[in-house]
């Protein structure tokens, strides 16, 4: 589930010049990710390497530009 919220944030946002908003978006997500599942659990916390390696196994998305700045409306007239 969260793969395609990051994926449809990226489609949303995808826009040529905001490369690097979406790694940001992307680097914080993986912390907050990290975070919040090491909060999960009383008796042992995920430690960041821990964390590191479940992205390397569930990766996130990488960001990509999907659509540049112009509307089809603007290209056309």
């Amino acid at each position: 589930m969260l793969r395609r919220k990051v994926r449809e944030h990226f489609a949303y946002y995808g826009i040529r010049g905001n490369m690097k908003a979406l790694q940001v978006f992307r680097y914080r997500v993986e912390r907050t990710w990290i975070k919040w599942l090491s909060r999960r659990s009383q008796k042992a916390q995920i430690t960041w390497d821990r964390g590191h390696q479940l992205l390397q196994r569930l990766p996130l998305p990488m960001p990509k530009i999907v659509q540049s700045c112009l509307s089809f409306s603007e290209t056309d007239g």
